[in-house]
């Protein structure tokens, strides 16, 4: 069983401990945790404008949720976030193993390890082969 799911409904309110993280807003996704011995709690993640949100399983009952542009990292256990990233428009999260993930944003190429955290693997800046074209120069008559 993982420990951890998306909802597709709001969870009924007061029969179990909610928490939220980011900024309040109305569009949101709830995801149902689970603790070690079993107990659950709900969480609320701000989708922002863009309305992205993933949710991968780590060891440890650990997860990262991309929302919007934030990337939380929360410990089920405790119901604790770790940390929490912004990013720019994410295209890719992709869990390559049991503790790191693959991220692709607007900007860069990152690797998230759950014990070290992040490392940029290419930022695209820095790509030379990417040149701005051209401009011919034209004459007023």
């Amino acid at each position: 069983m993982s420990a951890a799911k998306i909802l597709n409904k709001f969870p009924v309110s007061g029969s179990t401990p909610e928490y939220r993280f980011g900024e309040i807003g109305l569009a949101v996704v709830w995801i149902e945790f689970y603790r070690n011995d079993l107990s659950k709690w709900f969480g609320s993640f701000s989708i922002g404008y863009n309305g992205q949100y993933k949710l991968i399983e780590l060891e440890k009952n650990e997860f990262l949720i991309l929302a919007g542009g934030n990337l939380f990292f929360i410990n089920a256990n405790t119901n604790l976030q770790k940390n929490e990233y912004y990013l720019e428009d994410v295209f890719v999260l992709e869990s390559i193993n049991d503790n790191e993930c693959l991220i692709i944003d607007d900007s860069k190429f990152l690797l998230f390890n759950q014990f070290k955290g992040f490392k940029t693997i290419r930022n695209f800046q820095s790509i030379s082969w990417i040149k701005p074209p051209k401009i011919e120069k034209t004459m007023k008559i």
